[in-house]
């Protein structure tokens, strides 16, 4: 039965779900999932990175896998639509 009591609570619950969702939006963390396993990078994707941006290849082993995981959320989270002959490397 909802009497006023439960009502009250009902509304600072909701209130306080609101205040959490608003400030996982406002500090960037609402597109972390803890469910999902991104797909890390290959060895092969790594060479073409080395090898089409020098700074990546002379980054210290923290900074590459800081870069790899900001890669593999950037590209789990945009979608490429190619034209034409494109040649899958």
């Amino acid at each position: 039965m909802l009497t006023f009591l439960n009502f009250e609570i009902l509304i600072v619950v909701g209130i306080f779900c609101y205040v959490v969702y608003r400030t996982a939006i406002e500090i960037g963390i609402s597109q972390y999932n803890p469910f999902i396993k991104l797909k890390p990078l290959s060895r092969a994707e790594e060479d073409v990175l080395a090898h089409n941006f020098v700074m990546y290849g002379r980054l210290p082993k923290a900074y590459r896998k800081k870069c790899n995981e900001r890669i593999v959320w950037f590209r789990s989270k945009k979608s490429f639509v190619f034209y034409g002959d494109v040649a899958k490397t």
